[in-house]
């Protein structure tokens, strides 16, 4: 097998010679070359029709999706050709999904390995598919299988630089994933057991020159189809593949080891393993010769093979197939990804979507969009009052238009014939007051930025309705609540205030505490973090659109909770600033205000990076800031403070405040318009986003009328009034003549409008939808789910509908990390250090391969498995929420655990934080390799602390010890004492009984006698209670100090020697006895 060391498989770099050998089985190049092209034109057939179909799919969902044909006469009529690309959402959808997950892989010991090894192998393979070269490889390969139903990526064997031998194992993109062509007799998606494959790619022939000068690039001898249609060799590139092939060479013995494990034995005499193997009946070793397979590629030109072969010790092509769809219909196999069935509904939604417009309605229950009115349908007039649609005209697509755009940042296109009903300047000299004013209705065509007024809507007038969370609360806690919970922090001067609005309002509240290192202070509304999780709120701060339709006064509300938490007052220009830095709360207060009849100005300040002490860096999020002036009625502020502050009396100006000034008119490309009529008696309703009052009814009924209104007459009953009757649709004049004594022309009534046309543009959408099997939950749309748990469930039937492209990814990704698995014995089988990744994302150096115990990666075999699940900033952020709930049910463990929930945290200065939550845990809990000097030293004055304790209870035993010892003494020396006297005594009374014989005598030794046995006894019942406290005192003694062993030895040897003297005195005594009842024959008296 040729040397793994010498291969750079996915490197077409300069070869300076040609060092190419002619391939096993075949007489020459030329031959190899023929069958080549053969399994290469077979290949190509094969799957012709899927790589045509994936390449159209490819074009349509860049934005080519106008037939050829279809788009050159629409062009002609003068008709717009109108591309609105929606297949780019639901790719995005499908591919961002799979890059917020990851794939998971896993290695398992299967026969002589170990799992430390295990543990290594899989940490250097995730590192190998973690790397950005291998990441953009396996995003791309999906990027194409879920747009044309086949991606495609391949591994390659590196060198780690240019001035080493190290190598290592990559994933290589495939830049076409269309020129990636496999076996067609494999089946397995990935490939896994085609015997061949190519992946081409086109260098230019300049660039070919220089890599590979001998090399030819005239054509070559064989089929006439690949010779000349210029496929191997086109005008400025040529075709270069990396040919893989599967390869049988000699083979290999196999033996069953008597301790299980199957070694290969190819290079052993048989008497070297005899004795190591299992062996049949008859005495033979289990053995068993097994071809040796292995993938060989070759760089190939059309004409000449350029390098290798470079041979790879895989059980399969180290090329991997990701497919999206597959079915075999019989004769044939079909791919496809999710493009392929959008194509229809797409193309209808491009032709029908000119039918409509896109300006957006406000209405009483939420928005609409022109497109999508119809009879019957209600929006708002210009008294912030609903009103109902009576008429739409059809959609025009040749108007003139313009972008009108308003002092506040908002914009309308409109038709040059629309209608707005302006306030419009005059001359600034005038002598009345106020007559420098007046009204008129204008087209846009008209509009003269600067000059040109419309007044604001009025504050919309809708019926209170019931909401899940007083209005005034949820506004104080998107402003000051935390996301994760129900606690509210406000400034100490406002606190306590604020508590009592919300007490106020029915909800119970906890007493105020104070923040750490703040003037802050908090407190908690008990029974909100339930309200706000059934509405979807937490984690996830926004304004519900049920509040923005709410009454006036609830509305009124919700604004004074969020200027009373985020809102302040600028003194000195009387104006109101609300500011956020969630994009969302921000969309939500811009449509809040302008239902109350507030133009708010809206500027974002960009975030900015913040320097630390030490060296760190924080990045603030872009700030939102909101900027109105607010009339003295206004209900904005509900504090007292900032209430008087804003509703202090001044001069007011409402020409400046209430009405919007237009800075632009600017005329756009035409799109697609539309009008409606209303019953509003100002034929006013509202449009855009900042619900901006626009008089289109006048010109829906000249829209509706122009290119329908036709009259039944002769020509001589209007002879001379013709240009009146042709223009009587769009004339205001109220009179039309026809000539005396003829015959009245009769007006044809207009057809009705086809209401089926009208709606097909949505229809399509919802075609797309339907066949993608991706809704508006799964694309962040709103959509008739309300609570989370039924968003969640619309989620999961998108991710199940389209989850089969995440699994044939998988499959692929599991086959390339068996190879890779399969080449780490012989790319990493010399000593380094290489990188491997955990399973908690945390890159570590390992040394392999030192001679250590369980450093040696070559050996044993493994097993592999891939999953595919969120990824570890999703696991993280899951994590840090569920340990969150933990902790508020069971606060009692929160000093043990806060170092993990700070450290699962995804903010700045999360591990910080998880830091110093650790210095303070118990001694026990933290893993020494863990400790930081601080977290030693501490440690260390812990245990310092500790033997000081331990020396002072050990010094106050000692004493307790050498008091009773000193008892002990004294007791001993009178016991001494009282036994020397005993004995004088019994001397002195046998001295005088030798000398005196008498009664008197014979008293005097009983009595003596009686003294001696109660000493006696005293003596016993010392002993015994100091022998009694010893024993209680001795276990307390040895584990506090062994230095007082010798002297308890002495204490107790001491004892055993008054015991002997006691039994000695006791036997004496008997002898002395037994002598005076007995005496010896020939004693005398006096001997006696």
């Amino acid at each position: 097998m040729a040397g793994i060391r010498d291969a750079i498989a996915a490197d077409l770099g300069p070869a300076p010679s040609r060092v190419t050998r002619t391939p096993k089985g075949f007489e020459s190049d030329t031959e190899f070359l023929n069958d080549m092209r053969t399994k290469y034109e077979f290949g190509y057939s094969f799957n012709e029709h899927n790589i045509k179909a994936g390449k159209d799919d490819a074009k349509f969902t860049v934005g080519l999706q106008w037939d050829p044909v279809v788009k050159t006469r629409r062009e002609s009529a003068n008709k717009p050709v109108l591309t609105f690309n929606r297949l780019i959402a639901f790719v995005a959808q499908i591919v961002g999904n799979r890059l917020m997950n990851e794939t998971e892989i896993r290695v398992a010991p299967d026969k002589a390995g170990t799992r430390e090894i295990a543990e290594i192998r899989e940490g250097l393979i995730r590192s190998i598919f973690k790397n950005s070269q291998s990441d953009f490889a396996r995003d791309e390969a999906h990027k194409y299988q879920v747009i044309g139903g086949q991606g495609a990526y391949s591994l390659s064997i590196d060198y780690t630089s240019d001035d080493v031998f190290e190598q290592q194992i990559n994933l290589q993109a495939c830049s076409d994933p269309y020129s990636a062509i496999f076996d067609p007799l494999g089946v397995e998606p990935s490939g896994a057991d085609c015997q061949w494959g190519f992946i081409g790619d086109d260098i230019p022939q300049q660039e070919f020159k220089h890599r590979w000068p001998w090399a030819a690039e005239t054509s070559f001898m064989g089929s006439e189809k690949w010779n000349h249609n210029s496929f191997w060799l086109q005008e400025d590139t040529v075709r270069v593949v990396s040919y893989w092939r599967m390869v049988t060479e000699g083979s290999r013995t196999l033996a069953l080891y008597l301790d299980g494990t199957v070694q290969d034995v190819s290079k052993l005499e048989e008497y070297e393993y005899l004795n190591l193997c299992e062996t049949r009946s008859d005495g033979s070793p289990y053995t068993r010769d097994v071809p040796k397979r292995f993938a060989r590629l070759y760089v190939c030109s059309g004409g000449a093979i350029l390098e290798g072969p470079y041979d790879y010790p895989v059980s399969s092509l180290p090329m991997y197939r990701v497919a999206g769809w597959e079915v075999n219909d019989g004769e044939r196999v079909h791919r496809w990804g999710l493009i392929r069935f959008l194509k229809d509904p797409q193309r209808l939604h491009n032709y029908w979507r000119h039918l409509s417009i896109d300006t957006v309605l406000p209405t009483p229950t939420g928005w609409t969009t022109m497109r999508d009115v119809e009879v019957g349908d209600q929006l708002l007039d210009e008294q912030g009052r609903p009103c109902n649609v009576i008429g739409t005209s059809p959609v025009y697509l040749s108007k003139k238009c313009y972008r009108i755009t308003f002092d506040d940042g908002s914009n309308i296109v409109a038709s040059d014939e629309h209608t707005w009903k302006v306030e419009t300047r005059g001359k600034r000299n005038s002598p009345k007051p106020g007559s420098n004013w007046f009204d008129e209705e204008l087209t846009t065509d008209k509009l003269v930025p600067g000059k040109h007024f419309i007044w604001m809507t009025k504050p919309l007038d809708l019926p209170e309705i019931e909401l899940p969370i007083h209005p005034y609360v949820l506004g104080m806690w998107l402003g000051n609540g935390r996301s994760d919970g129900s606690a509210i922090s406000h400034h100490q001067d406002d606190a306590a205030e604020v508590r009592n609005l919300i007490e106020g309002y029915g909800y119970t509240v906890s007493d105020i505490r104070p923040e750490k290192n703040t003037k802050g202070v908090r407190f908690t509304v008990y029974d909100l973090v339930t309200r706000l999780r059934e509405n979807g709120l937490l984690h996830n701060k926004h304004i519900p659109s049920v509040y923005l339709r709410a009454s006036r006064q609830q509305r009124e509300q919700l604004l004074q909770g969020l200027m009373d938490s985020d809102g302040s007052i600028n003194t000195h220009v009387q104006t109101c600033e609300f500011t956020t830095v969630l994009p969302t709360l921000a969309d939500g207060f811009a449509e809040l205000v302008s239902s109350l009849g507030i133009k708010p100005v809206k500027c974002v300040r960009k975030g900015r990076v913040r320097m630390w002490a030490d060296g760190t860096e924080t990045l603030h999020r872009d700030a939102h800031q909101f900027v109105f002036t607010a009339a003295s009625d206004d209900n904005v502020f509900a504090l007292k403070r900032k209430r008087t502050l804003q509703q202090r009396p001044r001069n007011e100006h409402p020409r400046r405040n209430k009405r919007f000034r237009i800075v632009s008119v600017d005329e756009v490309a035409s799109v697609p318009t539309k009008c409606v009529g209303i019953d509003a008696p100002s034929r006013l309703f509202l449009a855009g986003p900042s619900m901006v009052p626009t008089h289109n009814s006048t010109v829906a009924e000249q829209l509706v009328a122009a290119p329908r209104n036709k009259w039944l007459t002769t020509t001589e009953a209007v002879r001379g009034h013709e240009v009146k009757w042709r223009k009587a649709a769009t004339s205001d004049d109220p009179f039309l003549y026809f000539n005396d004594g003829e015959q009245a022309p009769i007006h044809i009534p207009p057809p009705g409008i086809d209401a089926a046309l009208i709606n097909e543009a949505g229809l399509a959408t919802q075609d797309l939808k339907d066949i993608s099997n991706i809704h508006e939950a799964a694309l962040g749309m709103p959509s008739n789910e309300v609570s989370k748990v039924a968003i969640q469930q619309r989620q999961m039937v998108s991710d199940v509908g389209t989850f089969i492209y995440t699994d044939r990814l998988k499959i692929a990704d599991t086959r390339c990390a068996k190879n890779i698995d399969e080449l780490i014995p012989y790319i990493y089988d010399t000593k380094r250090v290489i990188t491997v990744i955990g399973r908690d994302d945390k890159a570590v150096l390992k040394t392999i391969n030192d001679g250590t115990p369980n450093s040696d990666i070559t050996a044993g075999k493994y097993a592999i498995t891939v999953n595919v699940g969120p990824a570890s900033e999703t696991k993280r952020s899951l994590a840090a929420e569920q340990m969150m709930s933990f902790v508020n049910a069971a606060p009692q463990t929160a000093a043990l655990v806060m170092d993990l929930v700070a450290e699962a945290q995804d903010w700045p200065k999360a591990t910080e934080f998880a830091r110093r939550f650790r210095t303070q845990l118990p001694p026990g809990l933290i893993p020494d390799d863990e400790l930081t000097p601080e977290m030693r030293q501490m440690q260390q004055q812990q245990q310092q602390q500790q033997q000081m304790e331990a020396q002072v209870a050990a010094a106050n035993a000692q004493a307790d010890i050498a008091l009773k010892q000193a008892k002990a003494s004294d007791a001993m020396s009178r016991g001494r004492l009282a036994l020397a006297q005993a004995y004088k005594a019994v001397a002195d009374a046998q001295s005088r009984r030798a000398d005196v014989e008498g009664k008197n005598e014979d008293k005097d030794f009983h009595h003596v006698l009686k003294t001696l046995d109660q000493h006696n006894s005293m003596m016993q019942e010392d002993r015994q209670h100091d022998l009694a406290v010893e024993d209680q005192e001795h276990q307390h003694e040895m584990d506090i100090s062994g230095q007082s062993h010798d002297q308890e030895m002495g204490v107790t040897n001491l004892f055993k020697e008054l015991a002997n003297t006691d039994r000695d005195f006791a036997l004496r005594q008997q002898a002395q006895n037994a002598a005076k009842d007995n005496p010896m024959p020939g004693t005398t008296e006096k001997t006696k």
